[in-house]
Formats: C-alpha cells, sequence, structure tokens
C-alpha cells in the first residue's frame, strides 16, 4: 500500500513537471517567436508611416515649386504682351477695379511730336 502512495505521489509530482515543462514551453515559445514577430511588425509599420510622411511633405514642396514656376511664366507672358501691345503706338486700357489707365509707350509720343506733358 505505501509503494502505491509513493507510486501515486510520483504519478502526481511527474503531472506537476510536465505541465509546468509545458507552461514552459509555451511562455518560450513566445518570448522566441511572437514577440519578435511583433516588434518587426511595429518596425515596419513605423518605417512604413515615416516614408509615406516623407513623400508627402515631397510632393507637397514640388506642388508648390510648380506653383511659383507657372506664376512667375505667368506674370513674363503678362510683361510681354503689355510691352509688345505699349509698343505698336495704339493706346492699351488697363484697370484695376475702378481705376482704369491707357498705356503707350513713350516713344510713341515722341514720333507724334508732343511730350508727355502736352498729351
Amino acid at each position: 500500500m505505501e509503494e502505491t502512495k509513493n507510486e501515486v505521489l510520483e504519478e502526481k509530482e511527474m503531472n506537476n513537471l510536465k505541465k509546468e515543462a509545458d507552461s514552459n514551453e509555451k511562455s518560450t515559445f513566445k518570448t522566441r517567436f511572437v514577440l519578435p514577430l511583433f516588434l518587426v511588425f511595429i518596425l515596419v509599420c513605423l518605417v512604413g508611416y515615416i516614408g509615406y510622411d516623407k513623400h508627402q511633405e515631397n510632393a507637397s514642396e514640388v506642388k508648390e515649386a510648380i506653383f511659383q514656376e507657372g506664376t512667375i511664366y505667368g506674370a513674363e507672358i503678362v510683361l510681354q504682351n503689355i510691352f509688345r501691345e505699349a509698343t505698336s503706338c495704339t493706346p492699351l486700357p488697363m484697370n484695376n477695379g475702378s481705376l482704369e489707365i491707357n498705356i503707350i509707350a513713350v516713344e510713341c509720343l515722341s514720333s507724334s511730336g508732343l511730350s508727355p506733358s502736352e498729351q
């Protein structure tokens, strides 16, 4: 009977050891595989977010540069047209709200024999 008790105690002890070993294996699996995979996932997400943010920042800078170049080009075209029309000796009417003026080249006035103050 005592041998049976010893066997039962040994069997219980073995079961407890197996349970501890199983729980250690599970925690080892978590620390060896799950945690590093989670950290790699977080790292990939972080790098992706930073890359996307930099791309958006660069895209807005490119759009702003294109807008500025277009504005400068448009102003140059307008000035070229004003100079061309003003030197053709025909008055070029321009207005800004309630203010309206006629632009003409000074050379056109002096070729007609009139000074700008007499005009």
